[in-house]
Order: C-alpha cells, then structure tokens, then sequence
C-alpha cells in the first residue's frame, strides 16, 4: 500500500472515529478525552492536516451541547493547535514542551481562576482537568512511540550541495 493511500485510510479513519465520539451517548468528560487522543493518534499515522482538521471536527460536540463543552472547546482548541504546531516543528522536544504547557497553563488556571472569578468552577475542577491531562499524556507517549518506531532522528537533514 502506498504511503499516501494509508494516510488517506488513517485520516478517514480518524475523522470517522471522531464522529462516532462525538455523536456517542458519552460523558463529556470521555468525549473529551477520547477526542484528543483520537485526534493526536489520527496526525501521528495520517498527516498534519488531518490533525489540524480533527481540531474543527471538535465543532461536532455543539450538535448536542453541554454547558461545559462551550467552555472547554474553546480552551482545548487553542491548546491543542498549539500543541500540534510544537509537534510537528520540534518533534519529541515538541511534545515534551507542549505536555509541559498543557501541565502549565492547567496549573495557572487553578491557581488564578477562583482569584479572578470564584464562580468558575469548570476551569479549576477535576471533571476537566484530569481527562484532559490524561488524554494528552496517553496521546504523547503514542507520538513518541511513533516517532522512535519509524527511525526518525531529531536531527537536521542536510543534503550535499
């Protein structure tokens, strides 16, 4: 099988996994989790740009939304294009710098949110924190495990001039 024909087959699979997630009668919470993986799992055997579209298909949680998928899709959208953007330019470095701003920013948002608004209690709740460090956790020992199982180095590659 050609390389562009698996990414394809990757790709569509993902996009199709997470369809199901987001139509599945699921906790927000599991949607949630399984959505970052899923979407890590489909960029890492598929391409770039399915990663980046799996973002958008995040959108698929407001067909039946919670009250706390309108706070946390927003927040894992940003967080999750920026770890992508890490992934890809700085490979294994990438993901340990962005799980170390994943761990960051959800440390910050625990210490500052009940100081700036105690009524926000999503943010600094376990219910999203925990599923979401989870889920990024799982999704960057299967990138890493990818990364080393194809022989690739994190080195330049420099061709003769």
């Amino acid at each position: 099988m050609s390389p562009a024909v698996r990414a394809w087959l990757f790709g569509l699979l993902g996009w199709g996994a997470m369809g199901l997630v987001a139509f599945a009668p699921l906790q927000w919470e599991l949607k949630l989790a399984f959505w970052v993986v899923i979407l890590n799992v489909t960029d890492d055997f598929a391409g770039r740009w399915f990663g980046y579209i799996g973002i958008l298909l995040g959108l698929l949680g407001f067909y039946h939304p919670t009250e706390s998928w309108w706070v946390a899709y927003p927040l894992l959208f940003f967080v999750l294009w920026a770890f992508l953007v890490l992934k890809h330019t700085l490979h294994v470095y990438g993901v340990i710098i962005g799980m170390l701003g994943v761990l960051g920013l959800f440390a910050a948002l625990k210490i500052a949110v009940p100081l700036l608004d105690p009524s926000m209690r999503l943010l600094t709740s376990n219910t999203l924190t925990l599923p979401v460090l989870v889920s990024f956790l799982i999704a960057s020992v299967i990138h890493v495990w990818v990364f080393f199982s194809t022989n690739r180095t994190n080195s330049l590659k420099t061709e003769a001039a």
